[in-house]
């Protein structure tokens, strides 16, 4: 029935709705919190203090690496979306093309998130409208991100001479 299976089987009554009836987002954060006690998580420890008081976020380590879980209303859409994203390394000072191409190549074989860049930060990202989302795929968004960032933040810091971001 795997991880979350006696979560998904009650999804519906915990959230009150019917299949095909609009969630909010207020529900979609009890999920992602339902979701973050089932691995262990504090949930008040977790909670990330953010801007806007509409947008709800966690920060969880696995392994060496931090995920960032973030629930927003998406200013260039009605759908507001979740967004899981792991800060694994600062770009490394040498070597850049061939690191851009591992990670190309990476992407290739990730399944659910893709490496990218943002600034100097290398992360493991996903995101994905809310609605029509349901527990399983919220969990496997972030055990998705968590696993590739986990296993590729010590591989290609190892490999390409690039410091964790942690260390930074």
């Amino acid at each position: 029935m795997g991880i979350f299976g006696s979560l998904i089987e009650g999804v519906g009554s915990f959230l009150g709705s019917k299949q095909g009836e609009e969630i909010s987002i207020e529900s979609y954060v009890q999920i992602a919190e339902a979701l973050l006690r089932e691995l262990g998580v504090d949930i008040k420890d977790s909670r990330l203090d953010l801007e806007s008081k509409n947008d709800r976020g966690w920060l969880i380590q696995k392994g060496s690496a931090q995920i960032i879980i973030l629930i927003a209303e998406n200013d260039d859409d009605d759908d507001p979306t979740i967004e899981v994203v792991s800060p694994i390394l600062k770009l490394p000072p040498q070597n850049i093309l061939p690191f851009y191409r591992r990670c190309l190549e990476l992407n290739r074989y990730l399944i659910g998130c893709a490496v990218c860049v943002s600034e100097d930060k290398v992360l493991v990202r996903a995101e994905m409208p809310l609605s029509g989302l349901n527990l399983e795929s919220i969990a496997l968004m972030i055990l998705n991100v968590a696993g590739a960032a986990d296993q590729l933040d010590d591989e290609l810091a190892e490999e390409f001479g690039a410091k964790l971001y942690d260390e930074s």
